[in-house]
């Protein structure tokens, strides 16, 4: 994740009616903790673009619908992701 995610970061999340702001470490950290609490389990994300939207000719907001499976069975919640990439000029990369 750390390859893709620009220390530039500015995240939001909200859950249950809370905002939670974050940075890049931040971003880092949860990623990491979200992988290692999923690591002994079967399971597979399920990204779904919902849309795609050009802000200018080097930035997208792109809306995800993220949800998993856990021993083959669909979770029931999902999330929605609101994600901006910019593309890097000095490498090409997209980075969010």
């Amino acid at each position: 994740m750390r390859a893709v995610i620009s220390k530039d970061l500015i995240g939001r999340e909200i859950r249950q009616g809370k905002a939670n702001d974050y940075g890049y470490e931040g971003s880092v950290e949860g990623w990491t903790q979200t992988f290692e609490y999923f690591k002994d389990q079967e399971m597979e994300w399920i990204l779904t673009p919902q849309s795609i939207i050009p802000f200018k000719s080097n930035e997208r907001m792109v809306i995800i619908r993220a949800t998993l499976t856990i021993d083959g069975k669909l979770v029931e919640a999902s999330n929605l992701f609101f994600q901006v990439f910019v593309l890097d000029s000095a490498t090409h990369e997209w980075k969010l």
